[in-house]
């Protein structure tokens, strides 16, 4: 699964190092509406680069996330494909 994240793909922050919002998205899941070169946050003012726009799955969105702090989520498809293929080598 090496696969850059692209718009409408599922992630999951798993990082939040920025003091700005004290971490309160880890474990989210969003949908990946955008992508971005960089964002700046509404708060401080800070710009980060390589940004993705993603609206929370359960509510209102975070707005842009950096891509260093996602993890996507495949697809259940692919992982039971996965499972299949490592099933089949044992």
């Amino acid at each position: 699964m090496s696969e850059p994240i692209k718009v409408g793909d599922v992630v999951m922050i798993v990082r939040w190092p920025h003091a700005c919002q004290g971490g309160k998205y880890l474990g989210r899941v969003y949908t990946v509406h955008f992508l971005f070169d960089h964002s700046t946050c509404s708060r401080c003012n800070h710009t980060f680069w390589q940004t993705v726009g993603a609206l929370d799955v359960e509510g209102p969105g975070v707005g842009a996330v950096p891509l260093a702090w996602l993890k996507k989520i495949p697809p259940l498809d692919e992982i039971q494909r996965d499972r299949l293929t490592d099933e089949v080598r044992t």
